[in-house]
C-alpha cells in the first residue's frame, strides 16, 4: 500500500508550479493544483482509482458524471 505523511497544507501554500506531483501509487496519485481565476484544468478522467479534492482557497467548480 502506498501512503503518504507529510505536511499538506505546507506544500500546498508554498508550491510554485501549476501542478505537482507529490506520489503516484498502484491505485492512488497525490497532486497539488494551483489555478489562477478563470482558469480551467481541462477534462481529467481517472476510472480506475478514487479522487479527493481540496480547495485551498477561493471556489472551484467540477463535473462528475457529466453533472
Amino acid at each position: 500500500m502506498t501512503g503518504y505523511a507529510g505536511l499538506l497544507e505546507k506544500q500546498v501554500l508554498e508550491s510554485t508550479s501549476s501542478k505537482q506531483v507529490v506520489l503516484t501509487g498502484k491505485h492512488a496519485r497525490l497532486l497539488v493544483m494551483c489555478r489562477q481565476p478563470g482558469e480551467d484544468s481541462g477534462d481529467e478522467v481517472h476510472r480506475q482509482v478514487g479522487q479527493f479534492f481540496r480547495i485551498e482557497h477561493g471556489e472551484a467548480g467540477f463535473v462528475f458524471n457529466e453533472t
